[in-house]
């Protein structure tokens, strides 16, 4: 069974000296054409969807509300804003999982509401991975790279220890870096 998704993030909606409306709209315009033209199951949107102001959250959420397909979101360092208001927008807590198929997503926060970088909780991440363990393929979602693959990374050796077990794991995805693409 197939599956394609797309990625996003580092949108920093409300950033100072940025284009970051037209951005937004071209990006949700992209993504439409791409699910309309070659199909895509759900977009994961992977950190910084705002930048730094709460009153910037409402307007992000109603231009990704636009999308054609379903969408996730993880929470990143400049989405200053605490994880009640963050549940109650999103309806998603900081930590959660999700299944598409027989494929089962994590999703980890790297960020406190202050935008400082924290390690996901070790304990409670063993129990998720242990729970999605049989399923046919994991993917990992996380803003913050957890080792110093960048400057911009958070040494969590407990968290890439754990990945290191995980048979199924397929990948895990970052944003955060915004100089950075590699594999």
């Amino acid at each position: 069974i197939q599956m394609r998704f797309a990625i996003a993030s580092d949108g920093h909606y409300g950033q100072p000296n940025t284009h970051f409306e037209a951005q937004h709209l071209e990006m949700v315009d992209w993504l439409n054409a791409e699910k309309q033209h070659r199909g895509l199951d759900f977009t994961m949107i992977n950190g910084d969807i705002f930048h730094n102001e709460t009153t910037n959250l409402p307007l992000v959420k109603a231009n990704w509300d636009k999308l054609t397909m379903p969408y996730h979101v993880s929470h990143g360092n400049h989405d200053m804003i605490d994880e009640a208001a963050w549940l109650a927008t999103w309806q998603t807590p900081w930590h959660y999982t999700f299944e598409h198929k027989d494929n089962a997503f994590l999703v980890l926060n790297t960020a406190d509401d202050k935008g400082n970088y924290i390690s996901p909780d070790a304990a409670y991440t063993r129990e998720l991975l242990t729970q999605l363990a049989g399923k046919k393929k994991l993917f990992v979602f996380m803003h913050i790279t957890p080792f110093n693959w960048t400057k911009g990374g958070l040494p969590c050796p407990d968290i890439v220890a754990l990945f290191n077990k995980q048979e199924n794991l397929k990948a895990v995805f970052h944003g955060h870096d915004h100089n950075m693409d590699d594999v």
